[in-house]
């Protein structure tokens, strides 16, 4: 074969899959050709160790990361037919729709072939920690290693740590300050911090005059 001969670089996917790829090219202005084409030039360009990135790039190629993972990823350009449901994030509300929402976090018995006994959490944190390990595996291991240096129980907590580096949460302002205000001692709230003046009486006169006296008497 001559080392000039191209190799053809080709996949199968769904009609569904297919569809959607045409819309989104057609949406741009190119092929499904140039749009392979590109994001092969893209990954050979940007995913190269020895060029220096720009924080945009890093941006794009973050959603290329966790490559390992790519061999045995369900792809969405495959047929469904047999994926199972795992695991599940549901949102609850009120009939109404009145109420703040509630989030719960469902997932499916280890024993298989068991339809009853299905998980669920209302906890936020490890629910919030399983989503972010589930959509991005290099952010969440990020996170994990930011938690573990900063001393964080949670990724919750290593979020919080990280917004108020940047800026401080108006709704924690108004809570503190509500407390600041509060000025309390021994269980009895200080209404007056002014300084007690003492009353003047023809006694203060008689005592000054006394000290008066025992100062002369040093000095002597």
């Amino acid at each position: 074969m001559s080392e000039k001969a191209e190799i053809v670089v080709n996949t199968n996917v769904t009609p569904e899959a297919f569809a959607r790829i045409k819309a989104i090219c057609k949406k741009f202005g190119f092929s499904p050709y140039d749009l392979l084409q590109m994001l092969l030039d893209c990954m050979i360009r940007y995913m190269d160790e020895y060029h220096n990135l720009s924080e945009d790039l890093r941006r794009i190629i973050r959603m290329f990361e966790d490559m390992p993972g790519w061999k045995t990823a369900l792809r969405l350009t495959e047929p469904m037919d047999d994926a199972e449901i795992m695991e599940a994030f549901y949102v609850l509300r009120r009939p109404k729709g009145t109420g703040a929402p509630r989030i719960v976090h469902v997932t499916r018995p280890t024993l298989d072939g068991d339809d009853l006994g299905w998980l669920v959490s209302y906890n936020i944190q490890t629910s919030l920690e399983r989503f972010i390990e589930l959509t991005n595996g290099s952010l969440y291991r990020h996170l994990r290693m930011l938690s573990v240096e900063l001393g964080n129980e949670s990724l919750l907590d290593t979020i919080q740590t990280i917004v108020n580096l940047y800026k401080e949460n108006p709704d924690e302002k108004e809570l503190r300050l509500m407390f600041e205000d509060n000025d309390w001692e021994k269980g009895a709230k200080m209404h007056d911090r002014q300084q007690y003046k003492r009353p003047y009486t023809k006694s203060m006169d008689t005592f000054e005059n006394q000290q008066k006296l025992f100062d002369k008497e040093e000095e002597v």
